[in-house]
């Protein structure tokens, strides 16, 4: 999985991108550079694809957050 190409063809900057995976703006510019993507990534970018067909990017990041804090909360209890 090329990750600029994700991200071009969801009209995504590297920013964009960041915050919805979590991670920094340089994590993804070093990705796109190295040309590899880990699993755990490419299993994230699957979801957030599937949800950015659906949904505005706006959207898409509330989802993303909800999820995350909802993750915290199963491993918390």
């Amino acid at each position: 999985m090329q990750l600029k190409n994700f991200r071009a063809n969801h009209n995504l900057t590297q920013n964009q991108l960041a915050k919805l995976l979590g991670v920094t703006k340089i994590a993804v510019a070093k990705r796109e550079q190295a040309g590899t993507v880990p699993l755990t990534m490419q299993i994230a970018l699957v979801g957030i694809g599937e949800c950015l067909t659906l949904n505005t990017y706006q959207e898409t990041l509330e989802l993303v957050m909800v999820n995350v804090l909802n993750q915290g909360r199963k491993y918390a209890s």
